[in-house]
């Protein structure tokens, strides 16, 4: 499937929203983007559990002794799944707003739980196919400016390493931030209870654009759309 059609056709869908948006919203709006490319609904799972990627679904597998959580079972869902026969595209979303414009925002619990997104993602692989790993984020202003306009904060290094993530030149690639607060840890960590520290991203597609209705219903705002390959 070529990738970046889908991206400019889920640009399109997003900048053209006139009613709010929600997270599923988003999946869905990328699926039909999909589809215009292949409509054979028999290549797409949507919530495909992880702990079913070891061939009776798909042609994946996942390392589970690094698949932890706390009860000792996976309870996670793949957002979305495509398999075509040539190439196995395993997606996950993520949309972070704060639509009452409330001053208490989470938002190092926010980043950290993108990280969590990618190290799942990160450890879904095949023997049988070619596997693309990507994570599709979008923020209203919220989080776009804890990305980027706090440049005084205390731990000036995770921070930094935070902005590089989230702006990040076209296929160019980083890792997880270092020296990060506990709370992104505890959020990035909550599904894996181990993880090797070479995970990296490459971002792939970048759109910033005025969208009232998509992101908040009382004020406009910005909405900022980040897709990643998680390598």
């Amino acid at each position: 499937m070529q990738l970046s059609i889908v991206f400019k056709y889920f640009v399109e869908e997003i900048k053209s929203r006139s009613e709010y948006l929600t997270e599923d919203s988003l999946r869905y709006i990328f699926f039909s983007c999909m589809l215009r490319l292949d409509s054979s609904l028999n290549h797409y799972i949507m919530e495909l559990p992880y702990d079913m990627m070891d061939g009776c679904l798909s042609p994946l597998y996942i390392n589970k002794k690094q698949f932890i959580s706390k009860n000792g079972l996976l309870e996670q869902e793949l957002d979305l799944f495509h398999h075509d026969g040539n190439e196995c595209l395993c997606m996950e979303f993520k949309f972070h707003r704060n639509p009452d414009r409330k001053a208490a925002y989470a938002h190092t619990d926010a980043a950290g739980s993108v990280f969590n997104d990618i190290k799942r993602l990160h450890l879904v692989n095949s023997n049988q196919i070619p596997v693309k790993r990507i994570v599709v984020y979008v923020t209203d202003d919220e989080m776009h400016n804890y990305y980027t306009r706090n440049k005084t904060a205390i731990n000036s290094l995770y921070r930094k390493n935070l902005e590089t993530f989230y702006s990040l030149p076209l296929e160019q690639t980083c890792g997880e931030p270092i020296n990060a607060p506990k709370t992104f840890v505890s959020a990035s960590n909550k599904s894996i209870a181990s993880f090797p520290s070479s995970v990296s991203v490459k971002k792939i597609y970048n759109a910033d654009f005025i969208n009232a209705k998509c992101c908040s219903l009382k004020a406009p705002g910005g909405c900022h759309i980040r897709i990643y390959e998680v390598l």
